[in-house]
């Protein structure tokens, strides 16, 4: 039985959940990256005409896949072609959910860090104890 995009994306969102499984990095200008048993992930989103679409890139080697957020087919409110569609969609929705809070965490505890590097070494430049 192959592997779905769903499966694959559910897999991928509890192990970022989980946090000490993958470690995402923002990237400039946008998108976030982390490497993952050998693998390099990717997640961004894409310009679209009805919007921008969330897609998830794995490459190992020369080898590359995408997984793309299924199109909208919906007017006035999301509808897509199938219920795997629209969990494929919520759960990528979760995935960068979860990367987003997991770098935002990093970047609190880097500046709480550099904080502290900082008045200890005010403090031994002054002679005063910290």
């Amino acid at each position: 039985m192959p592997i779905s995009d769903t499966y694959v994306v559910q897999y991928l969102l509890q192990a970022t959940q989980e946090g000490s499984e993958i470690l995402w990095i923002e990237k400039e200008p946008s998108g976030r990256v982390a490497n993952f048993r050998g693998m390099e992930l990717e997640i961004d989103s894409i310009p679209g005409r009805a919007g921008p679409r969330l897609f998830l890139s794995i490459s190992c080697a020369s080898e590359r896949i995408q997984i793309h957020e299924p199109a909208n087919c919906g007017i006035f409110r999301e509808k897509y072609e199938s219920e795997d569609d629209q969990r494929l969609v919520g759960l990528l929705k979760e995935l960068v959910a979860a990367v987003a809070g997991q770098c935002s965490a990093r970047r609190k505890r880097s500046a709480e860090k550099t904080e502290v590097i900082r008045q200890s070494i005010y403090g031994r430049l002054i002679g005063a104890e910290v």
